[in-house]
Formats: structure tokens, C-alpha cells, sequence
């Protein structure tokens, strides 16, 4: 995963930088270009967040650029989106995705599905099913459906004060993966943040496709009576 981050922490001016002529983007396309022949990967996916969206139609440009030097070389491009409903989520971020065009360029599209609330954000749920479901609407309304990777949370937020702690649930994730898998079963699949953070059952249920069945409780123990007569 290609993910344009500066210290740590993504910067959209850094990005905005390398999108603002051709010769930039032809360049960071070839540097691209090159790591992926000479690793011998499949190919990459491209993870650029909080570029501004004065610089939607150069990030268009380069992806096509970059899909174009990937594909003559036979690899494959995914770019990883953020999550929206619609065109109007036009800050920072979402705003420089264009689905239509991204999904026509590259052969897959990873969308962020996840942090609806988040860490230092009021208390309330990652992922909910609803939202969920408006976000698989739209993308399938602007992206070929085999090419939409919905991208689910593997964690969750146990908040103290404005504070979320990261915690783990198999049975929420399964509840997503199910509420996708029926309503909108034509999209390509399902991607993952991040490895290492899931309840260990997370792979029982991408194993089966299932709900996790609780633990039985042990049998509650025996109590023998004394009998006693009169």
C-alpha cells in the first residue's frame, strides 16, 4: 500500500504538491511504476487521505497516468477511498474522489467504511448498518460493482470521557459482512483495517461466512441434598 503520509501523519499539502502539474505527476508515476516492476509485485494500492479538493482533478490525472504505466506492465492498481453517500461530501479528502472516474481507471476501488465515530470523537458506533448500506448504494451507483472492496473496521471503541480505547468484536463485524453479503452481493469483496487489531473469531466468520455462536456457559454445578427423615 502506497499511503502518502509525512511523519507519521497524512498530509494533504504534500500531496497537493506532487498532483499540481503534469511533470510532478509523470514523475511520482514512474517512481511508482518502477518499484512495482522491479519488486515483482502484483501491483499497488494507492492510499493518499486529506487531499484537498481543489486538487480532485489532478488527483483524477494522476491515477490515470499511474493506471496507465501499471497496466502496459501488466499490475494491477487498487486506490483506497474515503466512505461517502454521496458527491456532496466535498471536504478535504472525500472531496478529491471522483468514484465515477477513480473507478474507471483503477481495477479496484478500497473504500473506508469505518470511523463514522472515532477515537476522539463523541461516543457512537464505527460502522452503523444503516450508513453502511447508503455508502454500498453509492459506491455501486458510480463504481463497477465487481471492483468495490468495501473496507470494514476490525476494531471497535470502548470510550472513557472523549477518549476511545480500541476493543475487538467478531459479532458486529459479522453483522456488516452479512447485512453486504445481502444486500449487495454483486460488489467484489471486502478489504480490513488493520490486521492485529481483531477478536481472534473475526476468522471463524471470514472462514464460514457466519455469525459466531457464543461460548456455552459451563452447567451450573450440583448441589446434593442430604435427605433427611422424621
Amino acid at each position: 500500500m502506497a499511503r502518502r503520509d509525512v511523519n507519521k501523519s497524512f498530509d494533504g499539502g504534500a500531496a497537493a504538491t506532487m498532483l499540481a502539474t503534469p511533470a510532478s505527476r509523470e514523475s511520482h508515476a514512474i517512481a511508482i511504476a518502477q518499484l512495482v516492476t522491479l519488486n515483482a509485485f502484483d501491483g499497488i494500492d494507492i492510499d493518499y487521505e486529506r487531499v484537498p479538493t481543489a486538487s480532485r482533478a489532478n488527483f483524477t490525472a494522476f491515477i490515470a497516468t499511474l493506471a496507465q504505466k501499471l497496466h502496459a506492465a501488466n499490475k494491477k492498481l487498487s486506490v483506497t477511498v474515503y466512505a461517502k453517500t454521496s458527491d456532496s461530501a466535498n471536504w478535504n479528502g472525500p472531496g478529491a474522489e471522483d468514484y465515477p472516474a477513480l473507478g474507471g481507471l483503477a481495477d479496484s476501488i478500497k473504500i473506508m467504511a469505518y470511523d463514522y465515530s472515532y477515537s476522539t470523537s463523541a461516543p457512537g458506533p464505527i460502522a452503523p448498518l444503516d450508513w453502511l448500506d447508503r455508502v454500498a448504494s453509492y459506491a455501486e451507483s458510480t463504481i463497477p460493482r465487481h471492483k468495490i472492496l468495501i473496507g470494514l473496521p476490525l476494531y471497535g471503541y470502548d470510550w472513557t470521557g472523549t477518549t476511545g480505547r480500541g476493543v475487538q468484536d467478531a459479532t458486529s463485524y459479522a453483522r456488516k459482512v452479512e447485512m453486504l453479503k445481502q444486500k449487495h452481493p454483486a460488489i467484489g469483496g471486502f478489504a480490513h483495517w488493520a490486521l492485529g487489531q481483531e477478536d481472534p473469531a473475526v476468522w471463524s466468520v471470514i472462514k464460514t461466512g457466519g455469525v459466531p455462536t457464543p461460548a456455552t456457559p459451563p452447567p451450573a454445578p450440583i448441589t446434593k441434598r442430604r435427605a433427611s427423615g422424621h
